[in-house]
């Protein structure tokens, strides 16, 4: 009985010893299971962390939100983790992850380039002729401080009459019927023609009187010619 008392309590202290065993090493392991996030902060912007690590580290499974902020006028250019592109994972600048192995992130910002105004050029075109615009519009519209040339072109026998830009005169502004300008608003482009005036050529009649008589001739002369 001494012998079958001694072998249980044996027993029991080796299971004991295996459950203590087998504790440790789990807590252990437990322990082990943290990963650190380092953070390359690039320039012109940042790349901000939450939550923050305990002891440097995150357990494993953290939820870890990383926001990139650039400066002003700059937008993110790349962002990778541990080396891969991850840029198209971003909502709205921000990646969501749970850590589940050391993590090192990186990005670059980049100058966001500025989309110029845009206008457009509205032509009324008249009768008796043509406005012509040159360059073609770009969707419509014009990128601000292009050039704009603008030529007038009459029927035959027609002649330009008036040039407006928004309702402004401009016809003294005409180079050959050319009107050059640099957009910087809307603009609305009217012109007129009128017949040209053809001055007729004019010609003297000259007389020698006779004696004993006269040579008459009508009708009178304009201002000497005919």
């Amino acid at each position: 009985m001494k012998k079958i008392r001694k072998l249980l309590i044996s027993v029991f202290s080796l299971m004991l010893l295996v459950c203590v065993s087998l504790v440790a090493v789990a807590c252990g392991s437990e322990e082990s299971n943290t990963y650190t996030v380092t953070v390359t902060q690039p320039t012109h912007g940042a790349i901000n962390v939450t939550p923050d690590p305990t002891d440097g580290a995150y357990a494993e499974n953290t939820e870890i939100t990383v926001t990139l902020v650039p400066d002003a006028d700059y937008e993110v250019e790349s962002f990778t983790v541990n080396g891969t592109d991850k840029k198209a994972d971003l909502v709205g600048n921000v990646y969501t992850f749970e850590i589940t192995e050391n993590v090192t992130l990186a990005a670059t910002f980049t100058e966001t380039a500025e989309t110029p105004d845009t206008y457009t050029v509205t032509v009324t075109q008249p009768t008796h002729g043509a406005i012509n615009v040159e360059p073609n519009a770009t969707d419509g519209a014009y990128a601000e401080n292009t050039e704009i040339t603008v030529t007038l072109v009459p029927d035959a026998n027609y002649e330009v009459a008036s040039f407006t830009v928004n309702g402004t005169d401009k016809k003294a502004d005409l180079v050959g019927n050319v009107y050059t300008f640099e957009i910087t608003e809307n603009v609305t482009l009217a012109a007129t023609f009128t017949e040209t005036v053809v001055t007729p050529e004019t010609y003297t009649v000259t007389v020698t009187q006779p004696t004993h008589g006269a040579i008459n001739v009508e009708p009178n002369a304009t201002d000497g010619a005919y």
